[in-house]
């Protein structure tokens, strides 16, 4: 009996301090462990779980003593202790029993196979996916910056649509000039692309020339808010589109009425209903309303001839931000410059409202995946670390998803490299296609 206490105390205590310093030292945590015992303590399970297996732990314990030796307070008296011990039990075994010995198959799940089957009806109208993306010459890190670093991102966000939404038409890919074919495509340029590029679906790149109305006086920009309030001018674009960031990734096969509803509706985010006016001294015209904080890092549905509506509407604001043509960090003190709070550009945050209030769009809550137990606000910035959202400061979140069976992935992750340094940037650039090449291996018809 006291050995097998004294055994159960040296377990519990063991797995504490392993628990303990995954939590302090998180980064050496991932390269010094195996992946099965990472997954396990950034399991998929929250506190709430846990705490909640604690009080089932301590029911039963108590039950059972109770049962063989009646009300005696010596059996209560190390209730805390066995309690805890169940709930970190619990905690472990769960991670273990959820995580996989590798990257899973993508043909292996039969479950994975009839999602798929399910996801490949055809949406009602034709639907096309934009990104924005500012070309390779930044690749290899040295000198960049937060706006232009490139680490590879758009080759396995392309894969994702191409495998995981069959339903997009076309994929446009708006770009710096000049308008060359990335490296990694089987095809040397735009006219081999255009001529024997069949596959589906469609890819066309498109330069920031076709889509500014004065190129001359806008550009060069590297403005994403600039460049983003042009995409309704893309050639060939279709009215329903979906707006991505070259660092969001699909990672599990979705349908179309994700983004939009069978009537044709964006579904967006519910931060949409709560837009605020804009009021400035400065600037000398009418401005949007806006919601008060960034939106979701997510894709962004958008019908096209509303978009178009709202440029025509606010024509002296969209002109302002399309004259931008660059900025820092965030871009705040853009705003603060004319007395509006931040963010003030942004489409999602000003189109989004505009396409609600016009019954263009509905909405749904927006849940993030269990956050990070990293506290520095400073390096967060003004995100929080999830299995949806990752950045410099929480890498472990990669394996994390990679060792997830794909069904249990979320339907896109956010990989942001935020990194300050050569150093931080190269180490976070080889995380990211260690990643992308597990989670992403099978390549895409162009590749």
């Amino acid at each position: 009996m006291y050995a097998h206490m004294r055994t159960s105390s040296l377990l519990f205590l063991v797995i504490v301090l392993v628990f303990i310093f995954s939590r302090v030292f998180p980064d050496q945590f991932v390269a010094w462990f195996p992946e099965s015992l990472v997954y396990t303590f950034f399991g998929h399970l929250s506190w709430y779980d846990t705490l909640g297996t604690l009080v089932f732990g301590a029911l039963c314990y108590n039950l059972l003593a109770i049962a063989n030796h009646g009300w005696r307070g010596g059996y209560i008296r190390d209730n805390i202790s066995w309690v805890i011990y169940f709930g970190f039990l619990h905690y472990f075994l769960s991670g273990v029993s959820n995580s996989d010995s590798g990257v899973p198959d993508a043909d292996s799940d039969s479950g994975d196979q009839n999602q798929n089957s399910m996801m490949i009806k055809e949406p009602p109208f034709p639907i096309d996916v934009v990104f924005t993306w500012a070309g390779e010459k930044f690749e290899g890190n040295k000198g960049d910056t937060l706006r232009t670093a490139y680490n590879g991102e758009l080759k396995y966000a392309l894969r994702g649509i191409v495998h995981f939404m069959p339903w997009v038409r076309r994929i446009h890919i708006l770009r710096n000039p000049p308008g060359e074919v990335p490296s990694w495509f089987k095809y040397n340029t735009l006219e081999d692309l255009e001529k024997h590029g069949t596959g589906a679906p469609g890819v066309a790149i498109v330069t920031h020339e076709d889509t500014f109305p004065n190129p001359d006086t806008e550009l060069p920009s590297t403005h994403s808010c600039a460049i983003e309030f042009t995409m309704a001018n893309i050639p060939h674009l279709a009215d329903h589109f979906i707006y991505f960031n070259d660092d969001v990734i699909p990672l599990k096969p979705v349908p179309y009425t994700e983004y939009f509803t069978p009537e044709g509706k964006a579904v967006l985010a519910t931060d949409v209903e709560q837009a605020r006016p804009m009021h400035s001294e400065t600037l000398p015209f009418p401005l949007p309303p806006r919601i008060p904080w960034f939106y979701p890092h997510l894709p962004f549905p958008i019908h096209k001839p509303t978009m178009r509506d709202f440029i025509t509407k606010y024509s002296g604001y969209v002109g302002w931000v399309r004259g931008t043509k660059s900025r820092k960090r965030l871009g705040c003190s853009l705003c603060t410059s004319h007395g509006l709070g931040c963010p003030c550009m942004q489409v999602q945050g000003t189109l989004g409202p505009y396409m609600f209030d016009n019954d263009k769009a509905v909405t749904k809550p927006y849940v993030s995946s269990r956050t990070s137990t990293k506290s520095s606000p400073e390096k967060r910035s003004h995100r929080t670390c999830s299995t949806t959202y990752i950045n410099r400061t929480c890498p472990e979140f990669m394996l994390l998803i990679a060792n997830k069976a794909r069904k249990k992935r979320p339907v896109v992750v956010t990989i942001n490299d935020t990194a300050e340094t050569d150093e931080e940037r190269e180490k976070m650039k080889k995380q990211m296609n260690v990643f992308f090449e597990r989670v992403l291996p099978e390549k895409a018809w162009f590749e």
